[in-house]
């Protein structure tokens, strides 16, 4: 594995270590904000279902529309943090190096 990250690496175009530098900050920027924007809809997909059977559940109808508890919400968001915990790590690493390599 380490020779091919070697080879990925000498086949890659350098740049100049100005515009390497720029790069790494607006990176992190837009990796932050997609990050964001991903996880939240992420928590959206697999909270409407459970807000509407939690809806469902309490009141014994189904309307449209469901209210959405703030305690479903914050359990959407620790369970999608104990999922990067646990497992995340091997999202990063696949989808770092062996999808697309990135330089630097």
């Amino acid at each position: 594995e380490q020779e091919v990250d070697e080879k990925i690496d000498q086949s890659v175009r350098k740049h100049d270590s100005n515009t390497e530098k720029l790069y790494k900050v607006l990176q992190v920027g837009t990796c932050s904000f997609a990050s964001l924007a991903h996880g939240a809809n992420d928590i959206a997909n697999s909270i409407g279902p459970l807000a509407t059977v939690w809806m469902v559940y309490s009141t014994g109808r189904a309307t449209s529309k469901a209210p959405v508890p703030v305690w479903i919400l914050v359990y959407g968001a620790v369970a999608l943090d104990i999922g990067l915990l646990t497992y995340g790590h091997h999202i990063m690493r696949a989808l770092g190096n062996k999808l697309t390599y990135h330089s630097p």
